[in-house]
């Protein structure tokens, strides 16, 4: 998509992935750090996996990006899904099977 910029805050074992995508990958930021660029963010992805840790537990980057006040993608387990509808701050997807 023409403009659209995609900027991952942070690092682990998806990074090079990304970087090889074509997502800016910031690396490392101290926590304060990481809230001020993901500030700066029109939307948030929140693409977590279907197992069974997500079925009940409750990421922190949810409740960061609510605080934000920003609009949310996210994948995962039904609570995630709970919050995010009844919240009304985003839109639950799930993972395409391959």
């Amino acid at each position: 998509v023409k403009g659209l910029r995609v900027r991952a805050i942070g690092d682990g074992p998806l990074a090079e992935y990304l970087k090889q995508r074509g997502v800016e990958v910031s690396g490392y930021l101290e926590r304060k750090k990481a809230l001020e660029e993901m500030s700066k963010a029109k939307m948030a992805l929140a693409p977590f996996p279907e197992g069974r840790a997500f079925q009940t537990n409750l990421p922190l980057k949810l409740p960061e990006y609510m605080m934000l006040e920003k609009p949310i993608v996210a994948s995962g387990g039904k609570e995630i899904k709970r919050i995010i509808e009844e919240c009304g701050c985003g839109r639950f997807v799930r993972h395409e099977k391959r």
